[in-house]
Formats: C-alpha cells, structure tokens, sequence
C-alpha cells in the first residue's frame, strides 16, 4: 500500500507537546555506503532541538573530503513545513581539476515555496535571488501528480577573469567580464534564460593592443535537449553582430544559426594592415555545423556581402562547407 500523508504520520507521532533537546551528536571516520559506492566521512556532528512541532538543527558539521558543509536548519513539522536555513558549502578538488569551490546559501519559506539567497565566495562573487516552487510540501500530504518544479531567479556578477576562474583559454587571455546578469526563469524543461553583460576583450596578436568595450544581450529558451536562441546582440565600438538559432543535443549535435553583421567601423576593433582602411562591412549569414563521430561537418552560406575598401565598394557571397573536420 501507498505510504499515507505525512502529515498525518506527524500527528500520529507528535500528539503530545514534545520537548527533546540533543546538546550534541557526531561521528568522525566513517564510511558511507551509497549504491555501491563508499564514501569517507571525516566528521560529522550536529545539535537537535525539537519543541512541539518546531525542529531546529544547529551547529551543522559534515567533512567529507572534497566537500564540506556547516550551517543551520530550522523546519515547522506541519502544514506547508516552514522552513528557515543557512548553509555554507565548499569543495577543493584533490587533483586540482577544479578551481576552488564555496558558497553561502539562505533559504526561508516552505516546502512548497523557497526564496533563496545565494552568495558564491569562490571562485568567483556571484549573487544569485529569487524563488524556488517545487510543491514538496503538497506532495509529502499526499497531493497526486508531478512535483510543479519552477525557477524564478537572477543571477549577476562582476570582474569575471577567466584565468580567476580556473579557464586557461589563449584567445581570452587579458579578457575581462565587467558585468554579468542572467536571468533564469520557469520550468526545467522550458526554462528562460535572458540575461546581458559588458566585457573587456582584448584581441590576441603580437605588440600591444587596444582593449575595447562589448556589450552584450541576449534572450533564450531551454527545452529539454534543445536550446533556442531568440537574439543575441553584440556591440563594439557602434560595430553589431546579431545572431539566432538552435543547438539540438538529442541525438549528434547540431548547430543552425543565422547571423547579421553591420560593422561601420571594423578597424576600431581589429587593427588593419598599414595602408587599409576598411569601412561599412555589412552580411548576412547561415550556419549548420553537425558534429556526429565521424567529425565536424555543415555549411556557411553569406550572402549579400558588402564594404567599402580605401574608398572602393566591394560585394559578393559565398559558401564554405565542411564534411568529417575538412574543407571541401
């Protein structure tokens, strides 16, 4: 038979007033098994107060290498199942395969619905608000269907590095993310994801180079193996790139996007050879790349391709195909 509400478990229970306090528990060197899997336990402890139906756990402790956790919990046994926490949480990868990991998390509100502040301290600050739906609390009473899972938060950061965090990509060396906001918003399987951000990109090359400002937006949808583009739209010194599409991962990936690029100005972002002045770049283009086992393969169509080149106006199109990683 089906495990009854666990409301009414609580009130079979907890009739009576309760008062339990547990000052202290705690184990160290453990092992944990979890479906086959042995997991070390350097310590563990923690505190257990129970006052009726208000449970409150202080004092949280858990080593257990690579992670840690420490904190507070306070959970109402009834109704919704109020709920009040505070975690800190860290993870230090033994072989140095990740960066250093941690973070602070405050949640209020019940099983059904969290509000959630999140702080990420390494290896980057980043500030995540917002609310968490998930109905746990109807469902532990017995409510039938799926748990209506759902996102509403934002997320920003600034002064993002990638060498900071742990990303050694040459192209992006001296690059910079000043800003950063993102939004995730709905379910997991049909998921927003808008957001915009300002970088300080510094092109690669021998010499110094100018750095220049790019400012960026972006709205998106998340559906299951598929991630739907709505625009993105990148300006740089009154240079723009538009782009849209779709990245499909349910069976090989592939990628189908359209680009336009309206670049008054291209030499104030790529410096031009001495004796080139290369102005009003303007084209339109279709990309499908397909990555299945046998390698990289797709199309890049531009089409009505124009600039002005030391004074002279230049048009034209083309395409560039790829089949198994070659050009063909």
């Amino acid at each position: 038979p089906p495990a009854p509400p666990l409301n009414e478990t609580l009130d079979a229970i907890l009739p009576l007033p309760v008062d339990l306090r547990l000052t202290r528990i705690g184990a160290d060197d453990m092992q944990v098994a979890l479906d086959g899997t042995t997991l070390p336990l350097r310590s563990f402890g923690m505190g257990i107060e129970l006052q009726g139906r208000q449970l409150a756990i202080t004092d949280l402790e858990l080593q257990a290498p690579p992670g840690q956790l420490s904190g507070r919990l306070g959970l109402t046994l009834a109704g919704d199942y109020e709920l009040d926490t505070s975690l800190y949480w860290a993870y230090r990868a033994e072989d140095d395969t990740l960066p250093p990991l941690a973070g602070q998390l405050d949640a209020r509100g019940d099983l059904n619905t969290l509000q959630i502040e999140h702080r990420l301290q390494e290896p980057a600050a980043v500030s995540t608000d917002g609310s968490v739906t998930t109905g746990l609390a109807d469902s532990l009473n017995g409510a039938d269907g799926p748990l209506p899972l759902a996102l509403d938060l934002q997320h920003s950061a600034s002064s993002l590095v990638p060498e900071e965090l742990g990303l050694s990509i040459p192209a992006l060396t001296g690059w910079r993310i000043d800003t950063l906001n993102l939004t995730t918003r709905g379910e997991p399987d049909d998921l927003a994801i808008d957001g915009d951000m300002q970088i300080r990109a510094l092109l690669p090359g021998e010499g110094d180079s100018t750095p220049f400002n790019v400012s960026t937006r972006w709205n998106s949808t998340l559906q299951g193996n598929t991630w739907q583009l709505g625009q993105l739209r990148m300006e740089a010194e009154d240079n723009g790139l538009e782009i849209s599409g779709q990245v499909d991962w349910s069976g090989p990936l592939t990628v189908n996007a359209d680009l336009r690029l309206n670049a008054p100005d291209p030499g104030a972002i790529y410096p031009l050879p001495a004796g080139l002045e290369l102005q009003a770049l303007q084209t339109d283009a279709e990309l499908q790349l397909t990555l299945p086992d046998s390698g990289l393969s797709g199309e890049v169509l531009l089409d009505g391709l124009t600039a002005e080149l030391n004074g002279q106006t230049l048009s034209g199109g083309g395409r560039l195909a790829l089949q198994d990683s070659a050009l063909q």
